[in-house]
């Protein structure tokens, strides 16, 4: 038999954001439900965790603030990013900036707030995008629920990537090789 399914962060991490050609590498998980609280009252969203070269490669329109960056994932820094339409929904027609909202029990602080995403756009879409290192559990599975985005130098890289992808594939070690070889 046999099974496909998305990376895990740990075989993005490892393998994928050492090649050589790629300029840069997001890992995000993919999006899921949430319930978000602002001012004590539950409000049904989606909530995108995702790291700061999430926002170098891909080219949001800033109405205010602006991205977390790298550092805050690294830190784990408790500040978020939501669109206009989260915006609108929690704050009416004031900034968002320096507010906040509660996600998993903890308080995020606004740094950013985007124009709206259509849901169809499955890598950039999010109401609310906070940082991978502020997971509770953080996925060290060669396999799972994440993607990854590079951004190449040049367009001309392109087939050198995925040459170098291929050959990486070979390399990958299992913890347990008898789990993938029935």
């Amino acid at each position: 038999g046999t099974s496909d399914g998305a990376p895990g962060y740990e075989f993005l991490h490892r393998y994928v954001r050492t090649l050589p050609q790629a300029e840069k590498l997001s890992v995000s998980p993919t999006i899921n439900r949430t319930t978000i609280f602002h001012r004590g009252e539950p409000v049904p969203s989606w909530l995108k965790y995702t790291d700061g070269a999430f926002w170098e490669i891909l080219e949001f329109k800033f109405l205010e603030g602006g991205p977390f960056t790298a550092t805050d994932d690294k830190n784990g820094s408790l500040v978020g990013v939501i669109n206009d339409a989260t915006r609108r929904r929690l704050f009416g027609e004031g900034s968002a900036l320096g507010q906040s909202l509660e996600v998993d029990g903890r308080r995020f602080n606004i740094v950013g707030v985007v124009a709206n995403v259509p849901f169809l756009r499955f890598l950039p879409f999010g109401p609310v995008w906070i940082p991978n290192g502020t997971a509770k559990i953080q996925s060290r599975e060669l396999t799972g629920n994440y993607v990854g985005m590079i951004l190449a130098r040049r367009a001309d890289d392109l087939p050198a990537i995925k040459a170098e992808f291929k050959s990486l594939l070979t390399q990958v070690e299992f913890k347990d090789p008898r789990a993938f070889n029935r």
